[in-house]
Parts: C-alpha cells; structure tokens; sequence
C-alpha cells in the first residue's frame, strides 16, 4: 500500500509546482529565508503525502488526479498574478530610480500642472 502511495505521489506535477510556486513567493515576499527552501520544501511535501495518505484511507484516491490538475492551474495562475504584481513593484521602483534623470526619467506632470488654470488641477 505504501509503495503505491508513493508510486502515486511521484506523479504528482501540479502538486509539485504549486508548492514551487508557494516556495518562491514567500521567498520573494520574506516569510521564506535564505536556506530555509528545503525546510519549506519537505514540510509541503510531506503534507502532500499525508493527504494523499488521508484520501487513500477514506477511499477517495480517485479524486487525486482532478486535485493534482487543480494544484496545476493554481500555481499557474498565481504565477501569472505574481509576476505581473512584481512587474508593477519594479516598474515603480525603477521609475523612482531613473526620476530626474536626462531624457529617461523625464515627466512633464508638473509643467503641464503649472500652466494650467487651477480649476482644472487634481
């Protein structure tokens, strides 16, 4: 039974790439520290077994592979949400950097607010 559990375990890429997923994000956003990776990574895995261990027992280990597919498009998806909420952060930060620089960094919001009439400001 234990040598299926883990056979099955095996084949489990949603699965896997979820917790990828979760494990970067809380590196980027500083739960996850340096070094802590593996840590993070054996506790996630371990609590995939032991659900699918869970599922086994309660006899629904049919239900593994559509929840394997579900982990899947989740970690797709918050890859996607990630990436473009990091793409934001650094395009702000990088604007910060560059502000006042000669031709990258130029912004005409102030002039444009200096010449026009002050009903119309915001």
């Amino acid at each position: 039974m234990f040598e299926d559990l883990l056979a099955t375990f095996a084949t489990l890429g949603g699965l896997a790439a979820l917790i990828s997923v979760l494990i970067n994000i809380g590196k980027t956003v500083g739960i996850i520290h340096d070094g802590q990776a593996p840590t993070w990574s054996t506790a996630l895995n371990l609590a995939g077994l032991i659900a699918l261990f869970v599922l086994q027992l309660l006899g629904k280990s049919d239900l593994v592979p559509a929840l394997d597919s579900q982990a899947g498009a989740l970690a797709s998806v918050l890859t996607a949400i990630f990436g473009f909420v990091w793409q934001l952060i650094v395009s702000l930060k990088a604007h910060g950097a560059l502000k006042g620089a000669a031709i990258v960094g130029k912004s005409f919001s102030l002039e444009r607010a200096a010449s026009t009439p002050s009903e119309y400001r915001g």
